[in-house]
């Protein structure tokens, strides 16, 4: 069986080949802070059940023949080619007995990042397996970006938990979280091509308009060979988080996503006194917005299921004046401005037909994707936040899950990802960057700013 990539997932499949050739790639993680021990052939026999499950996991990339269009080779889930997947797939590290477990962890999740991938033969996810002193576990779950988006990592999570999410036979199929993996949502069924013309060229405006205004950052655009990805991780729970929210409701205007925009702003604030401190000074600020696709329609009932695999998002890229960040209610009116003016405009519609456009390119062209104006300036900055899925994930085997964050690279200028994620009644900040591009201390100073203006806003 074959199954075809769908329009996001082309268009990242394509930057995740441009940005091997610099030796890096995009690779999302995931990570699971777990209370209790998981023996090594307990989570081993998880991994199998989910792999056989979703046998896309198990497969490669294939590409057709003429049109050299990227899909999933599905085998038939024989149990030699799942247990082979498994072997590849799996590593088990035990770290109890080192005296700084914690450093040792980090120094060997760093090493992990990126390196060969079973592109062509599979398998498609990685699970390190890391068992802590005191009865704790760590988990780490990496996949190319082109297999899934962060929801999709959080249901193949939660098939390695003790009620792993059922898969339909067909959408109407009771409470059921997944589609089977081959029955992707058809995001434009209800749109005419006479309207998705339109939609294109709305959304190629957009573009257009957001370069008016450039983006003169002080921050490093090294040219230096890449060395590699580095990771920070921020968390906040108990009193500190309830003041957050707390502080979102006082400081943002209502609307759509509201907390979502809370953090934006912490995000643009943060760049804005980085390039204070550094001495220099920008026109204006630029992140973007990731949203699932089909937000902006009133039943909200487009990805009510969706497949574990694939990318359903869409990310406009919010513009905000150096002037207008120094003023916490000015900037949050003016994110709620451009975040309702796209919604409005049916703009996630828009760019998700800018994206089918875009996948009706070759393969060998896929370096000049990133040429046509798909709402992305060449300097901004990453952000997103995602919360838990429905059917939330809280046992693996017979340890508790604490914790759950992750994140991943982006290499657009200035080479760093803010990605927000909140499990239970916890915040978790992953703040991924390249490096020489950024150095550490710079990267520590960043996060120190964005938890400022999360922690003390004004």
């Amino acid at each position: 069986m074959r199954i075809s990539l769908n329009a996001c997932d082309f268009v990242i499949f394509g930057q995740h080949r441009v940005w091997q050739r610099g030796g890096g790639g995009n690779f999302p993680y995931m990570i699971v802070e777990l209370e209790g021990e998981i023996e090594a052939s307990a989570m081993k026999a998880a991994l199998t059940r989910a792999l056989s499950r979703h046998p896309v996991l198990v497969g490669g990339v294939g590409m057709s023949l003429f049109r050299l269009r990227p899909f999933w080779q599905v085998g038939d889930g024989r149990e030699a080619a799942v247990d082979q997947a498994v072997a590849r797939a799996y590593q088990f590290d035990d770290l109890r007995s080192k005296a700084d477990a914690g450093a040792a962890l980090e120094e060997m999740c760093e090493a992990r990042y990126g390196g060969d991938w079973y592109r062509s033969s599979g398998p498609q996810v990685r699970l390190e397996h890391y068992a802590m002193p005191q009865g704790r576990t760590r988990l780490v779950l990496r996949w190319p970006h082109y297999l899934m988006d962060a929801e999709g990592a959080q249901l193949f999570l939660a098939s390695l938990g003790d009620e792993p999410p059922t898969v339909a036979a067909h959408a109407g199929d009771g409470d059921a979280l997944l589609l089977p993996d081959h029955q992707a949502p058809r995001v434009l069924k209800d749109y005419s091509w006479l309207k998705l013309i339109g939609m294109i060229r709305r959304g190629m405006g957009a573009g257009r308009a957001l370069k008016n205004v450039g983006a003169q950052h002080e921050i490093p655009d090294s040219k230096a060979r890449f060395g590699g990805y580095a990771v920070l991780h921020r968390h906040w729970d108990g009193e500190v988080f309830t003041q957050m929210r707390a502080a979102a409701k006082r400081l943002t205007p209502g609307g759509p996503a509201m907390f979502s925009r809370f953090l934006a702003a912490a995000v643009c604030r943060a760049q804005q006194r980085l390039h204070v401190e550094r001495g220099g000074r920008a026109e204006a600020f630029f992140i973007t917005f990731p949203m699932r696709v089909g937000f902006s329609r009133p039943d909200g009932r487009l990805f009510e299921r969706r497949p574990l695999v694939g990318n359903y998002l869409v990310a406009p890229t919010l513009r905000v004046l150096e002037t207008e960040t120094t003023d916490r209610a000015v900037l949050s009116a003016e994110i709620l401005r451009q975040v309702e003016a796209f919604l409005a405009a049916s703009g996630d519609i828009a760019q998700w037909a800018l994206l089918e456009l875009a996948a009706l390119w070759h393969a060998w062209f896929y370096h000049l994707i990133f040429k046509l104006p798909l709402s992305v300036n060449r300097c901004s900055s990453g952000f997103s936040y995602y919360g838990e899925i429905k059917g939330h994930l809280r046992t693996i085997g017979n340890a508790r899950v604490k914790n759950i964050w992750g994140g991943g690279p982006t290499t657009t200028p200035p080479a760093w990802n803010p990605v927000f994620s909140k499990f239970g009644e916890q915040l978790n900040l992953s703040l991924t960057y390249s490096r020489p591009t950024i150095g550490d201390d710079l990267a520590r100073r960043y996060a120190e700013l964005i938890e400022d203006e999360l922690v003390n806003p004004t």
